[in-house]
C-alpha cells in the first residue's frame, strides 16, 4: 500500500510541474495574503550592499520615465523641487512588497505634512502598477519601468536566473514576463534613496533581504534629519 501511495504522489508532483510548465499565466493578480516585512535593525539603517546603489553625493542625469497610467514624464518632473525618496520594489507580485506598500500609503500623511514626496518604482508594465494604484489608493507617483531605466541609473537591478524562473512557475505560478511584459526577467532590489531638490543623493538603503526593511516611521525620521540639514 505504502508502494503504491509513493508511486501515486511522485506521479501527481510530475503532473503538477509538467502543468506549470506547460500553462502560460500571463493575468496579473495581487496576491490574497500579505506577508509582513520587519523592521530594519536602527543600526543596519543606511546598508549599501553588494556594491549596488550610487554614491552618496551623485547628482542623477535627467530620464524618462511612465507613470502609472502610462503617461511619459521625467525624473525632474516628478522630484517637484521638494525632498524625495524614491523607493523600487519587487514588484506587485510580492506579498511583502504589497504589505510594505500598504504600510507607505496609511503613513503617508505624515510624509505629505513635512512636503517629502515618496515615487515607487518597480518593473512591472503599467497593467501591473494600475492594480497597485487602484487596490491601495496610492496618493503619491508610482512609477512602471519595465525597461529598465531608472532601475539601471540606480543600479539596484537583480537577474533571475533560470533556476529561480522555474521555480517562481512552478511553486508559485508566477512569470515574471507576464508583469514586466518584458522577456528579461529581472526586477529591483528593495531600495530606498533618498534625493534633494536638485537630484542629489543624501541618503539610500539597500538590502538583498527583501523580507526586512526600513519602516515609514524610519524613513521619515531619516528625511526629517536631512531635510533639516539642507534647509540650514
Amino acid at each position: 500500500m505504502k508502494k503504491i501511495f509513493s508511486i501515486a504522489l511522485f506521479f501527481t508532483i510530475i503532473s503538477f510541474i509538467l502543468f506549470r510548465l506547460t500553462t502560460h499565466n500571463d493575468t496579473v493578480a495581487l496576491p490574497k495574503q500579505l506577508k509582513e516585512v520587519r523592521e530594519t535593525l536602527v543600526t543596519q539603517l543606511g546598508t549599501r550592499e553588494d556594491n549596488l546603489g550610487i554614491d552618496i553625493g551623485s547628482q542623477l542625469s535627467d530620464f524618462m520615465v511612465t507613470t502609472y497610467d502610462g503617461q511619459a514624464t521625467t525624473l525632474y518632473n516628478l522630484l517637484q523641487n521638494q525632498i524625495n525618496f524614491i523607493i523600487f520594489y519587487r514588484g506587485g507580485w510580492c506579498p511583502y512588497c504589497n504589505y510594505h506598500v500598504k504600510q507607505l500609503t496609511e503613513f503617508y500623511p505624515l510624509f505629505k505634512k513635512e512636503n517629502i514626496q515618496l515615487i515607487l518604482i518597480s518593473a512591472d508594465d503599467v497593467d501591473g502598477e494600475t492594480l497597485l494604484k487602484n487596490t491601495y489608493r496610492i496618493p503619491f507617483p508610482l512609477i512602471s519601468d519595465s525597461l529598465l531605466i531608472a532601475h539601471e541609473a540606480f543600479n539596484v537591478t537583480l537577474q533571475f536566473n533560470e533556476l529561480e524562473v522555474l521555480t517562481a512557475k512552478i511553486l508559485y505560478d508566477l512569470e515574471l514576463e507576464s508583469w514586466s511584459k518584458q522577456p528579461h526577467y529581472k526586477i529591483a532590489v528593495p531600495a530606498y534613496f533618498l534625493l534633494d531638490q536638485q537630484g542629489i543623493v543624501k541618503w539610500e538603503h539597500i538590502a538583498q533581504d527583501y523580507t526586512v526593511r526600513p519602516s515609514p516611521k524610519q524613513l521619515l525620521s531619516v528625511a526629517k534629519h536631512f531635510q533639516t540639514q539642507i534647509t540650514e
